[in-house]
């Protein structure tokens, strides 16, 4: 008796899914320096340890010692799953060719630089490209003269660019570098994937640091005018101090978390355009995919504790502005598309997405406080 095949009525076909990207790892920092490694290097290298930091460029170098400083923190780089990338540089090279460079061979949240001390028009180009890319550029001087007028980090405060750290240590431009690298470290150390992760650098402590004595209160004045962070002795113990510049910078924080929620917002939208194996509709059905993909970001920004249920004070809003206010107060963000009927027909014909824009609180931190204190016999 003749048998015949089941696929006449019924055809199973398995398939994998798209491939999607993995999120940016935001905790890499590049460590950009002009000394010359003992091992072959040929266009960066990634490190995990300062054993092998010193295995390729020796124990007696910079390189080591700024290695042995971003992995002495507790927690550190590491501890947000990101790793050092070394980018040997050449002798005519500068920091913007190195970092621009990289972009095209590696991914990397921070930068640092080290073996040599780039004049102020390589930092300020530096400065520009980083923040173009989003990137933390940590800055290190240890002359307090860079904040007289015309100087380096009111010029970098005027040109306000939150991705530029600037830092200031002044024992030595040598030891300078070595505290931005210790510092960048405890900062890139937040794993976002986590609840309650996110945190403020400010009175935090410094390993293999320590405290600089050439700050005084009328330095430490002006360094909370134009927007630098130091290492200073406060009430006896070794703490960073952190400026926001009076509103003109951001805090430390405020720009790492910001980087990492425009990088994750970024994986959100790609992914959920290229891991369907048909198609993402130009309707409403379709717009909410990306939606939810936006969504489950800010949700997780929530959870690890950048955004956060609160007021919405500026007079910035869209959509419906009760459901504005509404959602904000209760989720801490708010996610609104301009409805498909309204798309121009050049939009739709080139299969754009309706404009999406989101509105997040951040949770902010608390770094002063305030007491009045009354009493009565």
């Amino acid at each position: 008796m003749a048998t015949l095949d089941i696929n006449n009525v019924v055809t199973i076909t398995v398939t994998n899914p798209p491939a999607g990207l993995a999120g940016y790892q935001v905790n890499n920092l590049l460590y950009c320096t002009k000394e010359t490694p003992i091992a072959s290097i040929t266009d960066y290298a990634v490190y995990r340890s300062p054993t092998a930091v010193a295995t390729d460029w020796g124990s007696a170098s910079e390189t080591y010692e700024a290695a042995a400083r971003i992995f002495a923190q507790s927690p550190n780089i590491l501890t947000g799953g990101g790793s050092l990338i070394i980018r040997p540089m050449a002798g005519g090279d500068t920091l913007t060719a190195a970092i621009t460079t990289m972009m095209g061979l590696a991914f990397f949240g921070g930068v640092c630089y080290g073996g040599y001390a780039p004049n102020d028009a390589e930092i300020i180009a530096a400065a520009t490209t980083a923040q173009a890319n989003r990137k933390l550029l940590f800055v290190s001087q240890h002359a307090a003269t860079v904040l007289d007028t015309g100087n380096l980090y009111r010029t970098l405060h005027t040109a306000a660019q939150p991705y530029c750290r600037k830092l200031l240590y002044t024992t030595s431009a040598t030891e300078a570098r070595k505290m931005a690298c210790a510092y960048a470290s405890r900062l890139l150390s937040v794993n976002f994937a986590g609840s309650n992760t996110v945190a403020s650098v400010h009175l935090k402590e410094l390993s293999g640091v320590t405290i600089d004595d050439g700050i005084t209160q009328t330095i430490l004045t002006g360094c909370a005018t134009y927007g630098a962070d130091v290492y200073v002795d406060i009430g006896g113990l070794p703490k960073v101090f952190c400026s926001n510049g009076g509103g003109l910078d951001l805090f430390a924080d405020q720009a790492y978390c910001r980087m990492w929620l425009a990088n994750a917002l970024s994986v959100a939208g790609f992914n959920a355009l290229a891991t369907t194996n048909t198609k993402v509709p130009q309707t409403e059905a379709g717009v909410d995919i990306l939606k939810g993909a936006y969504l489950n970001v800010l949700e997780q920004a929530v959870a690890n504790g950048y955004l956060a249920p609160g007021t919405w004070n500026g007079a910035d809003r869209f959509g419906d502005p009760e459901d504005f206010l509404r959602t904000i107060a209760s989720y801490g963000y708010y996610v609104y598309s301009q409805p498909v009927s309204q798309q121009s027909q050049v939009d739709r014909e080139a299969r754009k997405a309706p404009l999406i824009q989101i509105a997040g609180k951040e949770a902010g931190a608390i770094h002063s406080t305030d007491v009045l204190v009354f009493v009565e016999a």
